[in-house]
């Protein structure tokens, strides 16, 4: 009896552990999707800030 009490606890847990993760999943893959775009806009902008100090140093010309 003492077994399987332990068992089904450990499965309980399982299943809360389950359950806390499909309720914050979604956060986790808000809070990546956003730090994933602030990321991209960053380097497009470094990027860009880059080029431009390139392209104002030596002009190219027509």
């Amino acid at each position: 009896g003492v077994l399987l009490d332990k068992h089904k606890e450990k499965l309980l847990d399982g299943n809360f552990f389950m359950l806390l993760l499909y309720h914050h999943v979604p956060q986790f893959i808000f809070i990546f999707v956003g730090y994933t775009q602030f990321f991209c806009g960053v380097y497009t902008v470094f990027l860009w800030g880059i080029h431009s100090f390139f392209v104002g140093y030596y002009p190219v010309k027509p």
